[in-house]
């Protein structure tokens, strides 16, 4: 249970300061770079820009201080689900801008950013299958992390198997179509 944990521990500081960065690096610069991905219609792209930070911190903070792991677990899988498709489709269309992961320090979009948040969706799994672990305010109302069903730990192992199948199948499509010679 320490391990499950520690891996809650880290996964909540790698969303918190993720959102701090991109808070830090300014609404205008992150609602640009969810607009050069191209995937939600103009006018949504200033509403992720001012709430995906702060939904990465405010998730990142509950793991890190063991509450409610439970649902904060299935909030961060949903974040990675996201962003390795948002990354996976990208790369699929050729772009190759800011990915957007950590405010101003973030690098460029690349393969390796969609499997890193593709590991961090399994790792996840397991701090929600054991309510959070041993370390924390969640051991205090164990009552309340006990309710969350089984069906729920399903419905996340399947999130994140359809989200592995379909960024790796979008990259292999993608490096296919790279290694093609033009006739």
């Amino acid at each position: 249970m320490v391990a499950v944990s520690f891996t809650r521990i880290v996964i909540g500081v790698v969303l918190f300061v993720a959102g701090l960065a991109k808070l830090r690096g300014g609404e205008r610069r992150f609602t640009a770079v969810v607009a050069r991905y191209e995937l939600v219609p103009t006018a949504v792209a200033p509403v992720l820009g001012r709430w995906l930070p702060w939904a990465e911190v405010v998730t990142g903070a509950f793991l890190v201080a063991g509450m409610a792991s439970q649902p904060a677990a299935l909030a961060a899988a949903v974040l990675f689900t996201v962003f390795s498709l948002a990354i996976g489709v990208g790369l699929a269309r050729g772009h190759t801008h800011d990915c957007g992961c950590a405010g101003p320090i973030g690098g460029r979009l690349h393969w390796r950013l969609m499997h890193r948040n593709l590991a961090l969706t399994l790792a996840i799994l397991p701090v929600y299958a054991f309510g959070g672990g041993s370390l924390g305010i969640a051991t205090k109302f164990a009552g309340a992390a006990s309710s969350w069903s089984d069906a729920g730990l399903l419905a996340l192992m399947s999130l994140t198997a359809v989200a592995a199948a379909g960024t790796l199948a979008l990259q292999g499509v993608v490096t296919a179509k790279e290694r093609e010679v033009p006739a």
